[in-house]
């Protein structure tokens, strides 16, 4: 079986393609718009595939195959782990009811449920049914847990990619100090270099008109 990229429909491949600049934009700084985008396309790649295999299963050689051909031509989608992107695909198909669910949320803690493991661990918390306290500490705890732990290591995977990619290894939560301590360390600290002289060129000359007003 031959099968292209472009053998992919047309709104499946738009799908995709807007998963990746949203994947780009969430390796920076993730959103939950962002992250329903990837999701989104996550979800066109799992059918794109199922179509060239001629079945509703995510398994085969078919399926396989083209899934290869996809994710090749879209390696950030690809790089998601199986368990985020799992997530990301949930959250794609039952986006109406979980975006009216968040935006319930209260502003301080709306800003925070962006992942899509975050999204399913708390919103399955919120509406699920209540249960017996013995049952829900024997398994609740640990799947948080786990959840957790999923949510830290993709955004330390994110954090990796972003350095290795431009070797910006730091957040605007960083310290002025930290954050030039890595431009000096980068390969790129004789551009940071002249940014930082005419950075303090412009405050004396701010400074210099600011004292003229006054």
């Amino acid at each position: 079986m031959n099968i292209r990229w472009e053998d992919v429909a047309l709104e499946l491949r738009d799908r995709i393609e807007g998963g990746v600049s949203a994947i780009m934009r969430i390796n920076r700084h993730e959103t939950f718009a962002d992250w329903l985008k990837v999701g989104e396309a996550l979800a066109a790649m799992q059918t794109a595939a199922q179509r060239f295999s001629g079945g509703n299963a995510t398994t085969g050689r078919g399926y396989n195959l083209g899934y290869k051909v996809i994710a090749e031509r879209v390696p950030d989608l690809a790089a998601i782990n199986k368990t985020t992107r799992a997530h990301a695909i949930w959250f794609a198909t039952n986006h109406e009811a979980i975006t009216a669910w968040h935006e319930r949320l209260p502003s301080n803690i709306r800003q925070q449920v962006n992942h899509p493991t975050t999204i399913k661990r708390r919103y399955e918390r919120d509406t699920k049914p209540p249960v017996g306290a013995g049952k829900e500490s024997a398994g609740g705890g640990l799947k948080a847990s786990v959840a957790d732990l999923q949510e830290r290591l993709d955004k330390a995977e994110r954090r990796l990619r972003k350095y290795q990619e431009d070797g910006q290894d730091y957040t605007m939560a960083d310290t002025a100090k930290d954050i030039a301590r890595v431009w000096f360390e980068s390969r790129h600290r004789g551009k940071f270099l002249a940014a930082a002289k005419e950075l303090n060129r412009l405050d004396r000359e701010a400074s210099k008109n600011a004292g003229k007003t006054a």
